[in-house]
């Protein structure tokens, strides 16, 4: 059923135009690096690739779905994506989009199509959520969310599976492991949910199959069953060693000057923080498989 939903020929076209926007906005604001969205003069870029982002996937998602936003009780914004004319619990996945941890939102296009690709496929009624997850390093919070305010509601479960030394960081510099933590946040909140929910799934693409698989690891700590996880295209090796950074080296988007600037974003510049998080499964989750 994977492979079936992966090969539908309308996932790699919205992928080239996600690609093509990407390009586009930096055009737009001359930014002659794609390493600079990751930094303050990629704002406005970011904001219009987000802008089409949204349209684009609650146009994919209308056919099948009704969209709501809900939000955590630790301020974590969702949307959800429930299946049309249906009262009973229903499956539901968690998709946690990509974008280099610096980049993308939770109104994602491939994530809505790729869905609606498991449904024409001939997946069952499932619901599936997207979730808002802080970005690295320069996303600014909106006027009232709950990720500026430092005394965010966390249970004491979640803080012991995600203890961590030394993460302070800048306001607005949301680093390690402020994403896993809302992920995590997000399947708290949809395990509580058992009246609408039932099977629990995990899926992301790119730093959100790194994400994904983080919180697919996470869930047994926090008393929680994963059905399954479907990981693509996992964004898991910080130093940029791996054959696949070198296969597609001359990849315009992911280019490995952008791939090293967002992992900069997530963990920290150096060397020594890379190699910190190559020992933590937070970060690296092959650590943890």
């Amino acid at each position: 059923g994977a492979y079936k939903i992966w090969r539908h020929p309308h996932l790699k076209l919205v992928d080239k135009c996600l690609q093509y926007v990407v390009w586009l906005a930096m055009r737009l604001d001359k930014l002659d690096s794609v390493a600079k969205l990751a930094g303050p003069e990629g704002a406005t870029a970011r904001r219009r690739f987000e802008q089409f982002n949204a349209g684009a996937a609650a146009r994919f998602a209308a056919k099948h779905w009704t969209t709501m936003v809900e939000t955590t009780p630790e301020g974590v914004e969702l949307i959800v994506y429930s299946p049309k004319d249906v009262d009973s619990p229903v499956p539901v996945v968690l998709w946690i989009h990509g974008g280099g941890f610096t980049i993308g939102g939770a109104r994602d296009a491939f994530g809505a199509e790729l869905c609606a690709a498991a449904v024409q496929a001939g997946a069952p009624p499932f619901a599936w959520v997207s979730v808002e997850y802080r970005l690295a390093p320069e996303r600014a919070s909106r006027a009232g969310d709950m990720h500026s305010n430092p005394r965010r509601n966390i249970s004491s479960a979640w803080r012991r599976t995600f203890a961590t030394e030394n993460h302070a960081s800048q306001p607005r510099r949301h680093r390690h492991p402020a994403a896993a933590d809302d992920c995590a946040a997000a399947l708290r909140y949809l395990a509580a949910a058992s009246d609408r929910f039932s099977a629990m799934h995990v899926a992301g693409a790119s730093a959100g199959a790194n994400l994904a698989i983080v919180t697919a690891a996470a869930a047994p700590r926090l008393g929680i069953t994963v059905a399954s996880l479907f990981a693509v295209s996992p964004f898991v090796d910080p130093r940029g060693a791996s054959a696949s950074y070198a296969a597609n080296a001359n990849c315009h988007i992911a280019a490995p000057s952008w791939l090293a600037a967002s992992w900069d974003a997530y963990v920290g510049p150096g060397a020594a923080a890379k190699e910190r998080a190559l020992a933590d499964w937070r970060v690296c989750p092959q650590t943890a498989v």
